[in-house]
């Protein structure tokens, strides 16, 4: 039992890695995907909530292809007490992500891990493109030297989500842009 939960952990947090690893080589990647699409309209579209059960059921399919064929590939080398659990922990991790990542885009960081995850979040989204893949654990960003945190990141006021609209425009070093505020004030 415990070492089925071990690869279970191990898939949970295989899963961080994953996504960044996509984010990075696929959603910003030159070669065509149905995923990129949609991950270019979340960028145009930041500013929206994301849509966690729409986002899982709109790739469960995809996904659970992609598990099958990780179960039929590993089994044989490590066996099915090890690959289901570890398959499991990847398809629980990658929910996960999901909605640690729409927590970005619905309400303001609670804490200083958040606070600092946040403006490393909404620095790829607001100012740099090429940085900051991961988007719920900077782990691989920083292996890769695509990790950049500024203590402050401006958010034109189009992407800016809803929450720092409310906020006032500032909240734990992210701010919309002054002149765009300037634009938008009454």
């Amino acid at each position: 039992m415990l070492r089925s939960l071990g690869w279970a952990i191990t898939g949970f947090g295989a899963a961080h890695v994953l996504e960044s690893a996509w984010h990075r080589f696929t959603a910003h990647g030159k070669r065509p995907d149905p995923t990129r699409t949609g991950h270019l309209e979340h960028h145009r579209k930041a500013n929206e909530e994301v849509d966690v059960g729409g986002e899982i059921r709109e790739h469960a399919g995809r996904l659970g292809k992609q598990l099958l064929v990780a179960n039929l590939v590993l089994a044989p080398l490590v066996g099915l007490r090890r690959t289901v659990p570890l398959t499991l922990g990847l398809a629980a991790g990658l929910v996960a992500v999901s909605y640690y990542h729409a927590r970005m885009h619905r309400r303001a960081p609670r804490g200083r891990y958040e606070e600092w995850m946040w403006r490393f979040h909404w620095h790829h989204h607001a100012s740099n493109v090429r940085v900051n893949f991961g988007l719920t654990n900077p782990l691989l960003d920083f292996a890769l030297g695509t990790a950049v945190v500024p203590a402050e990141v401006e958010i034109p006021a189009k992407l800016a989500p809803a929450w720092l609209h409310a906020a006032g425009g500032s909240v734990a070093g992210l701010s919309i842009r002054a002149i765009d505020r300037a634009r938008t004030a009454p």
